[in-house]
């Protein structure tokens, strides 16, 4: 399971640059629609030379917050913040470095999964900008399903992780 929690941190990061590399070609310079209301037309549109900064500055930023929260929990010898089945056994110092290992490798995921989300951000945009009202495309309601479809499975993944000490990921 660590393994997959990089691995997937990996993926997210190229899907995210990506992203952000074909944006800057893909759009127009100006009027990019990057909000919508809750009927679907846009109300607030951004330039490229705004918009694709400060998206590489949000996933960013969200990226090292999630990676920094297991970086300072993982310096806490009791785990001190980390809420997971059987705690108690994994805050011994015997198993400390695997549930550190462990918990690095979930928040990476997390992180990973993100990023993808992140990632499909400018293609809405893309797809929103060439619908004739500028509105949110229908994709972008399946992409919040597969988002959190994934997520709920990246937390059983997790779950499953830390069901003991003695578990294989």
């Amino acid at each position: 399971m660590w393994r997959w929690g990089r691995q997937l941190l990996w993926v997210g990061v190229v899907a995210f640059l990506v992203s952000l590399v074909w944006a800057w070609f893909a759009l127009p310079a100006e009027d990019i629609p990057t909000h919508w209301s809750g009927s679907g037309p846009a109300d607030d549109y951004q330039s490229r030379a705004l918009f694709l900064p400060l998206l590489g500055l949000f996933g960013a930023a969200v990226t090292a917050v999630l990676l920094g929260v297991a970086r300072l929990i993982g310096r806490s010898r009791r785990l001190v913040g980390l809420n997971v089945p059987n705690r108690e056994e994994w805050a011994r110092a015997e198993n400390h470095a695997e549930a550190v290992r462990r918990l690095w490798s979930s928040m990476s995921g997390l992180a990973g999964l993100m990023l993808l989300l992140f990632a499909a951000i400018p293609l809405m945009s893309w797809l929103a900008v060439r619908s004739p009202d500028h509105e949110l495309p229908g994709a972008a309601t399946t992409l919040i399903v597969v988002f959190v479809a994934a997520l709920t499975g990246w937390i059983v993944v997790v779950l499953r992780a830390f069901a003991s000490p003695g578990s294989r990921p």
